[in-house]
């Protein structure tokens, strides 16, 4: 089995994440779920591995036997460590992640990007599952995310169907972690983008230019990322005295869920909701803080359709820091999220719990940043981000 000497690469520098004895077993897995062990095949001395992998004897002893505990390895006294069946390794050492992307917009792209970094960076086998705007797509992949798959990176929406398709997937051994949002009644841990922090610079920003309250256009209770969002808006415009949230809050009719499926198909569903919304706005000029770049990018077309003029008569922060903000008439000022490092973290506290590095339900926060623009300061204004 000279392969498996050949395959093993092991960190160890100081301070490295894993002790070598997990390195070695996570990379004797790693062969056996590419197929290249099969079952009966007896491994190497303890003491030769750990002779060609210049590690202690005790090391290479310890991941054995570990393996031997996990039910991959039978000792056998007179043949040492064979390979139990291949089909019997538990899922909760599967050693493939699979990332569930819900459609494809700028948004997905950029998390999915972070996750293949980091599985690049760790050599660890990432499968790709496009949703295509589709619940049921969703639903189906989180339930049935095949044998290979130990962990799941998910950006669910708050709908009964996720939340038993993610206790479904945990029934069976594999770890989850949420990205962008998490499932409060789920104990799984989760990577997102600070909305509160972003909300409240961004809301700040609006009510130190212009002396007019923020009205708020969005989804509002969901997902957690949506309720922490409205929560920081709802928090700068108390310090300012703004108390009447529900007059403040600006009527929108639809789900996120609702949204996710719909959209694509009839695009005029929030331009319509912004023009309804605007006949209950009584100042002139006024501030909208929009649930994200589209909602705002809808808020332009709608005030086109009424005659404001973006950066005059309405003033317009956004979230998401998409593409879309530098090409709008009046260029947009939005949160950037930083999507790319939400995605590669999920992938990394997954993996990490995988492994065993990492243990217990974490919520992680990436810092955002708020990139200011024209739409937010009008054309008289010098810009400071």
């Amino acid at each position: 089995m000279s392969y498996l000497v050949r395959s093993i690469e092991l960190d160890k520098k100081t301070g490295k994440q894993q002790p070598l004895y997990k390195q070695i077993r996570h990379e004797i897995i790693n062969m056996i779920q590419k197929g290249n062990m099969k079952a009966g095949d007896t491994l190497p001395s303890a003491s030769y591995l750990a002779n060609q992998l210049h590690v202690n004897y005790r090391t290479v002893r310890q991941a054995f036997t570990t393996l031997v505990k996990d039910g991959v390895l039978l000792y056998n006294p007179n043949r040492g460590y064979i390979l139990e069946k291949p089909e019997t390794i538990p899922s909760a050492i599967r050693t493939a992640i699979m990332f569930i992307r819900p459609g494809s917009n700028a948004f997905c792209l950029s998390l999915s990007e972070g996750i293949h970094r980091y599985a690049a960076e760790e050599k660890i086998h990432l499968i790709e599952v496009d949703a295509q705007n589709c619940h049921q797509s969703s639903v189906e992949a989180i339930r049935n995310p095949g044998p290979q798959v130990g962990g799941l990176l998910i950006m669910p929406y708050i709908l009964p169907a996720y939340v038993e398709a993610v206790n479904v997937a945990i029934r069976q051994g594999v770890y989850v972690v949420l990205i962008d949002r998490d499932l409060g009644e789920v104990p799984v841990s989760s990577v997102m983008s600070d909305h509160f922090g972003g909300a409240y610079k961004a809301t700040r920003h609006l009510l130190e230019q212009h002396s007019c309250p923020v009205y708020y256009f969005g989804y509002t209770k969901q997902p957690s990322s949506v309720q922490n969002w409205y929560c920081g808006w709802h928090e700068a415009m108390r310090e300012y005295n703004y108390c009447e949230e529900d007059r403040y809050t600006l009527p929108f009719p639809y789900t996120e869920a609702d949204v996710y499926q719909n959209f694509p198909k009839d695009p005029k569903l929030i331009t319509q909701a912004a023009k309804t919304a605007f006949q209950r706005i009584p100042e002139r000029p006024f501030s909208i803080l929009a649930g994200d770049d589209q909602m705002a990018r809808e808020v332009y077309l709608a005030a086109e359709e009424v005659g404001l003029k973006v950066g005059r008569d309405i003033f317009i922060i956004g979230f998401g820091n998409s593409p879309l903000c530098e090409i709008l008439p009046v260029k947009l000022t939005s949160v950037e999220q930083n999507s790319t490092k939400v995605g590669y973290e999920g992938a990394k506290l997954l993996h990490e719990q995988m492994v065993k590095y990492s243990s217990g339900v974490k919520r992680i926060l990436i810092p955002t940043e708020l990139h200011i623009r024209m739409s937010s300061v009008g054309k008289n204004k010098a810009i400071h981000s």
